[in-house]
């Protein structure tokens, strides 16, 4: 038995978590959306993130999975994934059950997560935040995702829309002051 301990006993602090994981993990709980994406030296414009990303640039991270929801067809993928505070730069690794998708760096940026990732099979671990022509490397910024809808009660009507602000005609005036909107009627 004693044999068997031993055996397995490198194996176990291997997969050790390291000091303090738990608050590290805390502040990657949530959801988020992609706002900055550099892939190989490619800047993606924010408008096409959504397009360029499987996910529609948006996950969220629960314990220590990633869901990606598909926008297409709202089919759920699921990633794990292990980070190191106490390195520098902090480290962190990407997989599914059947490999090891990304190899990278992090780091909190206020409220921002910054994370600069590349495929192992290509590349070594990435050292500092760069996305480089040519290094393979994929970095971006990722903001807590608080844009979610507030919920309309059943019934309820929008707000009317504001009316439209009249500039009353001083006395004496050679002729009436028009307003923006009368402008353009008048133009149409």
């Amino acid at each position: 038995y004693v044999a068997w301990a031993l055996l397995l006993l490198p194996t176990a602090v291997a997969f050790a978590q390291p000091v303090g994981i738990d608050a590290e993990l805390k502040r990657f709980q949530g959801k988020w959306r992609i706002t900055e994406l550099v892939d190989d030296g490619r800047v993606i414009p924010p408008e096409q993130i959504k397009l360029w990303l499987p996910s529609g640039g948006r996950l969220e991270i629960i314990d220590t999975a990633m869901i990606f929801v598909s926008p297409l067809d709202n089919k759920k993928t699921a990633k794990s994934f292990t980070v190191d505070p106490t390195t520098y730069p902090k480290q962190i690794a990407i997989s599914t059950a059947e490999t090891m998708e990304g190899l990278g760096i992090y780091r909190f940026d206020n409220e921002k997560l910054v994370v600069c990732a590349a495929d192992p099979a290509f590349v070594e671990r990435p050292q500092d935040f760069s996305a480089r022509k040519g290094s393979r490397r994929m970095m971006m910024v990722l903001q807590k995702d608080d844009a979610a809808p507030a919920p309309q009660k059943l019934g309820s009507l929008p707000p009317p829309p504001p009316q439209p602000r009249v500039t009353p005609t001083p006395p004496n005036a050679a002729g009436k002051i028009l307003t923006d909107d009368e402008v353009t009627t008048m133009l149409y």
